[in-house]
């Protein structure tokens, strides 16, 4: 059988590639034949083109062409279909990663910021309707099965979406026959949209699977710490926001790392190494997405922001510390609901919360170097293991629900939602 998949595979972020990779290597190991649908949108396009440095934009790029089977750009739902057709796909599987976005009006507002305040562009990708939420599905010339598999609002101010909108989302949900989400927030966004006629697996993330779906891929440690001239004993340190931290904490932290036996690494995002430092050592770009994982993956210790390397610190069972930036802020920022961040759900699953804090609130005042290296220190191993073997059989679960639910519905022919 020929799935599709739609999401997020064709940008220069690493969790993204991989997620997409994950999930494709998982159905290629079932004897199913995967295919990326790759929708671009002119204004998604133009916006990943201006994201990242060339030289990493490349990297990701190759990294595409080389392991994700993919059609031709689509534009628009027309295209989607043609493509369908096409390549005679029998199904659909949208997701992982953020896939179920939404702006309201209000939540395109930002304030208060040097102009007051601002209104957020944001680009089709993220907007109701898209293909992301099927909007594809009715011009289809055969309806196909299609589930959304573990996907995330990021954090969207779904309580602002009333009236003709709500309807219009819970109209394009029930096209699904399948719907499993990566958190709690957005579990209860699709309760909210359906009136609670829909209810969402919480699932995990495709990356709590790679070492599952994707062992003969990654290399050895031997081979990571010569390739990048590493000592055995290495923590690596990342951060998107180059003011999140001054450089004094980053010094001092090295120090203290540093007098336990390690060596302090930074480590790329794709938009580079954005943070003031004086480590010896700098992860060089580009850099591969599959690089990447190893590298966290044989790591010491994680210190830094986004998600996807707390999932590979937490498959691998690799002490971590997570500036948590994602969740919806109020009172101009002065509070986050810390309960609408994915990181904060994810560590709540696995008992780990205190591995992590609140950074994207206005005086967000650290925690001291001193505790944060200690939370590396006295990482819970068995715990954490525990948690991920747990997390790699729910993961299981949720592939063999869908495929049994593409399977029964292709025989039905119907798009009628399975619970």
């Amino acid at each position: 059988m020929k799935i599709g998949i739609i999401t997020y595979a064709n940008v220069p972020n690493f969790g993204a590639n991989l997620q997409a990779f994950s999930t494709v290597r998982f159905l290629i190991n079932k004897g199913y034949d995967p295919i990326i649908i790759k929708w671009e949108p002119d204004d998604y396009l133009l916006s990943v083109n201006e994201m990242n440095t060339s030289l990493q934009k490349e990297s990701h790029k190759r990294f595409c062409e080389e392991y994700l089977p993919q059609t031709e750009s689509c534009k628009n739902d027309i295209d989607i279909c043609r493509v369908i057709t096409k390549h005679k796909i029998e199904a659909i599987i949208i997701g992982s990663d953020a896939v179920l976005q939404d702006f309201t009006l209000l939540s395109k507002i930002e304030f208060p910021t040097k102009r007051i305040f601002n209104y957020k562009h944001v680009t089709s990708e993220k907007l109701f309707p898209n293909a992301f939420w099927g909007s594809f599905y009715l011009s289809l010339e055969i309806r196909i099965p299609m589930v959304i598999m573990s996907a995330s609002s990021q954090n969207a101010a779904f309580q602002f979406i009333h009236g003709k909108k709500r309807s219009e989302m819970y109209r394009a949900l029930t096209h699904f026959n399948y719907i499993s989400v990566r958190d709690t927030w957005t579990h209860t966004m699709i309760s909210y949209l359906s009136k609670n006629k829909i209810k969402s697996d919480i699932t995990p993330d495709p990356v709590f699977a790679f070492n599952y779906n994707a062992p003969e891929f990654i290399l050895s440690k031997a081979e990571i710490l010569k390739k990048f001239n590493l000592g055995d004993k290495y923590i690596l340190v990342s951060f998107r926001n180059p003011k999140l931290l001054p450089v004094a904490w980053i010094d001092a932290f090295k120090k203290n790392a540093e007098d336990k036996g390690f060596s302090c690494v930074a480590l790329p995002m794709p938009s580079g190494v954005n943070f003031a430092h004086h480590f010896e050592q700098v992860i060089q770009m580009p850099l591969s997405p599959l690089d990447w994982y190893a590298l966290i993956k044989y790591s010491a210790g994680y210190v830094g922001q986004n998600m996807h390397p707390v999932v590979v610190a937490l498959h691998n069972s690799v002490p971590f510390y997570s500036f948590d930036t994602y969740g919806l802020t109020i009172f101009c920022k002065l509070k986050c609901n810390e309960k609408s961040s994915k990181i904060y759900h994810i560590l709540d699953e696995f008992s780990l919360l205190s591995n992590r804090c609140t950074a994207n609130i206005r005086f967000f005042n650290p925690p001291t170097p001193e505790f944060v290296l200690k939370s590396l220190l006295n990482f819970d191993h068995e715990l954490c293991n525990v948690n991920s073997d747990r997390y790699l059989k729910r993961y299981l679960e949720m592939m063999t629900k869908i495929l049994s639910v593409i399977s029964l519905s292709k025989e039905r022919q119907t798009p009628e939602f399975i619970h």
